[in-house]
């Protein structure tokens, strides 16, 4: 059985909680968040410059 509306946002909102203050803020406090490009995603972007030119 699939949970109830109620336990979803209960779950989601606890998962939230967990997170740092800086991640959840509303303002960009310049604490950055590491984020990488696949190879893969930017091999799959330059075949797709490749064909469409």
């Amino acid at each position: 059985m699939a949970p109830s509306l109620q336990q979803i946002r209960r779950y989601a909102h606890e998962q939230l909680q967990r997170l740092p203050a800086s991640l959840t803020a509303l303002e960009p406090n310049g604490v950055g968040y590491p984020v990488e490009i696949a190879e893969s995603v930017l091999e799959l972007a330059a075949q797709a410059d490749r064909l469409h030119r």
